[in-house]
């Protein structure tokens, strides 16, 4: 019934028909409810997409009324959809917020669920090369790697002057860089070895003590070659001889008597002095 118009009446019937009635009618209005959804996508345009956080969805109720008659419906929210903060991610930057966002009446025609994304970029970061000399524990030098976070790649190791990998120690090393600077990496040396040669000499005079001198033999002169290794860091060296010094037989000297031979000499590994060794 439209406003106004009553539920009932009376009425009585005329012979010219002019008691004619009539009743006033307004559409039925159906009250229902329908909701939409706003869902927030996180992506990421470097790095690795699998720290992504789940997708956030939010739900508004709206409510609807629809004409009965015609079938027109109309919307009307009760809320709107709250601001969401990116989620944290480590090592990682977020290029925004989505802002809240009121929602306006509207046709049913016109309800739709929505989505957004916010995209994540990898934060730089930074690798530390450590090369440690194995026989000294020290630090012989650092290297600064610098990228992005959970960038990889494969750091070459060169041995600095005066230095040789390790046994086991790689010449490429896989790395990750990660976002708390926890990726560095220890490339482990060694001290090179040079190896060169010197010479040391035996000499055996022969002297006489009273008489012709001129009678006196010829000297001996012994040679032996050693092999030197030497530090290349410390320079410090060790001479390992290749024979020995052979026994001398004193020459007969007609008229006089020798004191002795001269026995052989083996001669063990020693250092040799600086000026001795080879460089």
């Amino acid at each position: 019934m439209a406003e106004g118009q009553a539920s009932e009446f009376d009425y009585t019937f005329a012979t010219n028909d002019n008691d004619n009635v009539t009743v006033h009618l307004t559409h039925a209005i159906a009250h229902t409810t329908a909701t939409t959804t706003r869902t927030i996508n996180y992506a990421f345009a470097d790095g690795d997409a699998t720290k992504a956080p789940t997708a956030a969805i939010q739900t508004i109720t709206w409510n609807v009324v629809t004409d009965e008659v015609t079938g027109a419906s109309y919307a009307t929210p009760t809320g709107e959809y709250a601001q969401v903060d990116s989620p944290v991610v480590t090592g990682y930057t977020a290029d925004r917020n989505v802002n809240a966002e009121a929602l306006a009446p509207t046709t049913t025609a016109r309800l739709a669920n929505t989505s957004k994304t916010v995209t994540y970029h990898a934060n730089a970061a930074n690798l530390t090369v450590t090369y440690v000399d194995d026989v000294t524990g020290q630090t012989v030098t650092t290297h600064t790697l610098t990228g992005t976070t959970d960038a990889t790649g494969t750091y070459t190791v060169a041995a600095p002057a005066h230095y040789v990998l390790a046994d086991g120690q790689s010449r490429g090393i896989n790395y990750t860089f990660a976002a708390d600077n926890s990726d560095a990496v220890t490339v482990h040396l060694t001290h090179a070895v040079e190896h060169s040669t010197a010479t040391t000499t035996r000499t055996i005079n022969f002297v006489v003590d009273d008489g012709d001198t001129t009678k006196a033999p010829r000297p001996v002169v012994q040679t032996v070659t050693w092999n030197v290794a030497t530090d290349a860091v410390t320079g410090a060296s060790v001479a390992t001889a290749t024979g020995t010094y052979a026994g001398v037989d004193a020459p007969t000297v007609a008229g006089y008597t020798a004191d002795g031979n001269v026995a052989a000499q083996t001669l063990g590994a020693w250092t040799p002095p600086t000026w001795l060794t080879a460089r």
